[in-house]
């Protein structure tokens, strides 16, 4: 009682079914108050709605917009669903520099999946200059965070193991092949993919 944010909260978990049965009517009318309450959340989670099509008419600019509101009243987790969409929309010829940006405001601010996605984007010179020193730095970040890919990129890439287990798959036209290394990454290949994973 009194707890301003417990609407948001338990509307989530009535349109995902944690914890209870199922509702996503009852689910949607609890966010709604959660909103009226300028619950941060609350407006993630709507977002969300609209992006898979639960309770309301699926509409991907519905869901943008509610995760820019949640994003400007500091609900990191929209600063990584923001990225996805920028990367998704952004088509063969992706926007990186404006998934940058918003990956870069989440890692700021403490978010581990965003810090683990801007060291890949560093690592592979996506959105800004390739810079291996920030890329370590913030992966490092996300492995504090307890990102489990994180420290396995971070193994693969980083650690002196996996410098030498790369370069024994090392041939001659300069490109690594991973084998059975591959396991460690959610992304099957060396090549750039993103990776978002912690929504």
């Amino acid at each position: 009682k009194g707890y301003k944010y417990a609407s948001a909260e338990l509307g989530e978990c009535y349109i995902f079914g944690y914890g209870v049965k199922q509702d996503v009517e009852k689910g949607i009318a609890l966010l709604n108050q959660g909103i009226e309450l300028e619950n941060p959340r609350a407006f993630l989670i709507m977002g969300d709605c609209y992006q898979l099509g639960l309770g309301v008419k699926r509409k991907k600019s519905k869901a943008i917009d509610y995760y820019i509101q949640a994003f400007k009243k500091a609900e990191w987790d929209a600063a990584l669903k923001l990225a996805e969409n920028q990367y998704k929309l952004g088509g063969i010829i992706k926007k990186y520099s404006s998934i940058f940006r918003f990956l870069e405001v989440g890692a700021d601010n403490g978010h581990g999946g965003c810090c683990f996605n801007i060291g890949l984007l560093y690592y592979y010179g996506k959105g800004h200059r390739k810079d291996l020193r920030k890329s370590k730095e913030y992966i490092l970040k996300a492995c504090d965070y307890g990102i489990l890919e994180a420290e396995n990129f971070y193994k693969l890439k980083f650690s002196k193991i996996g410098e030498s287990s790369i370069e024994a798959t090392k041939i001659s036209s300069g490109q690594y092949f991973v084998n059975i290394l591959k396991k460690w990454f959610y992304k099957k290949d060396i090549s750039f993919e993103i990776s978002f994973l912690y929504l």
